[in-house]
């Protein structure tokens, strides 16, 4: 096995997104020499674990990428060993891969964990999907796929106990769909590495098109939820002064990168305590109803509310609140709605989010129509506002008139399969900016 001691890496947010490290030592990877077994070629190969455990691992590598993309592949695993293998805390073992360059055989890149869905027990086979980033680099690479024990140490030694493959790298197709192809399955480890990659790719490339109200790129987003139009949406407009997220949607590494060098103060509202939190980072956190907020009249400079809404006055036991829902939910939204404004400033700004299309009750969320949101920004009363619609289509996200979006209804995530319009979570999205 590599002698090289692997290294826990960090989840961003709940989401599992990419965690990816270039060396900054030694490589730990191993040497490569021309009878490395050649990319394209199915490869069974056998890896020893502990006490002579024994697995099997193929796969069929790409003889070409482009760079920067992500691509995906099957791989199965078969444990030949009598020990069952398992990803398990502290210390699981996963499927994973990295980028060597083919003659130095200097670290490029590892990848993310794929962890077994199910501890695999002597001779069980175990398939999965995985999504691979491709280093920003051209030429010939050398991809290695197989297992990691966390902590502890890669399978492979060589071209032994993995599958190894030359991959010839190329410039990158700007074609999105080329670059980030949909994912196979949503809200799995895979659906994150792309979700992430693509949101660094939003950040940094379309912020302009969200501030300037131009159309999206084709293929923008393909099989991905609403956060990759919220995100960018919310980070073209401008933020400063004191800011508070109401539902804790940007309590998350990746945005919290975005977000707290343009703010002087983030403050989050929650129902209840979350895995992930920035202290460290001077985030303050409280844990309340909307509907009533802790905090004083006038307080907050941005108040932003990214997805939240549609569920206050619903069945929120998911999120771990027991009580049971509102008679009427439209009035609960108003009162949170009203408390949000209350803590913003005179000239702040509102920023809000929600799934949006014909009205429709989920249970534990729902799909809000323009009529209601109208009523909302009324309510409110505020100086300017601006409403601004998007719409999933089998080939991406793109900007939507009221007509295009007034029948459409949310997928509902926990009773509806993906179909083939590959819409993973709302079919529409409307992104309300009210200024006090």
């Amino acid at each position: 096995m590599s002698r090289g001691r692997a290294s826990q890496q960090e989840a961003d947010g709940p989401s599992w997104i990419h965690s990816l490290r270039r060396a900054r030592q030694r490589s730990t990877g191993a040497r490569y020499d021309p009878s490395v077994r050649r990319a394209g070629r199915r490869a069974s190969v056998t890896a020893n674990v502990d006490d002579g455990a024994r697995i099997d691992i193929t796969a069929a590598l790409p003889r070409r990428a482009q760079a920067g993309s992500v691509i995906q592949i099957e791989a199965t695993v078969v444990n030949r060993s009598a020990q069952t293998l398992a990803s398990v805390d502290p210390n699981p073992v996963s499927i994973s891969y990295r980028w060597h360059e083919p003659a130095a055989g200097t670290l490029l890149l590892e990848g993310h964990r794929a962890r077994l869905p199910a501890p695999l027990a002597p001779r069980a086979t175990v398939r999965r999907t995985l999504e691979l980033l491709v280093p920003e680099r051209v030429g010939e690479l050398v991809l290695v796929l197989t297992l990691v024990h966390e902590g502890v140490e890669w399978f492979d030694d060589g071209d032994k106990n993995a599958v190894v493959g030359r991959v010839e790298v190329a410039e990158l197709d700007e074609s999105l769909r080329t670059r980030f192809p949909p994912p196979v399955a949503p809200f799995e480890e895979g659906y994150g590495a792309v979700h992430g990659h693509f949101l660094d790719f939003a950040f940094t490339h379309t912020l302009d098109l969200f501030r300037t109200g131009a159309a999206l790129p084709p293929c923008y987003g393909a099989a991905l939820d609403e956060r990759v139009v919220e995100y960018p949406w919310l980070l073209a407009q401008p933020l400063l002064g004191r800011m508070l997220d109401a539902g804790s949607t940007l309590n998350n590494p990746r945005m919290l990168d975005q977000v707290l060098r343009r703010v002087d103060d983030l403050h989050v509202v929650t129902l209840a305590p979350e895995h992930e939190a920035a202290w460290e980072r001077g985030v303050s956190y409280v844990f309340a109803d909307l509907r009533e907020l802790p905090y004083r009249d006038q307080l907050f400079d941005i108040v932003a509310c990214i997805s939240t809404l549609e569920h206050v006055g619903m069945d929120n036991s998911f999120y771990g609140d027991q009580r049971p829902p509102a008679v009427d939910a439209d009035d609960e939204r108003l009162r949170a709605a009203s408390e949000l404004w209350r803590v913003l400033k005179p000239g702040g700004v509102l920023l809000l989010t929600v799934p949006c299309g014909r009205y429709a009750d989920h249970g534990w969320f729902a799909t809000l129509d323009l009529d209601r949101l109208e009523a909302l920004a009324d309510h409110l009363g505020p100086a300017t506002r601006r409403i601004e619609l998007f719409r999933a289509h089998p080939h991406g996200w793109q900007r939507a008139s009221a007509a295009e979006v007034v029948e459409l209804v949310s997928r509902d995530s926990h009773v509806e399969p993906v179909g083939h319009d590959l819409i993973v979570g709302a079919r529409a999205v409307a992104c309300m900016r009210l200024v006090r």
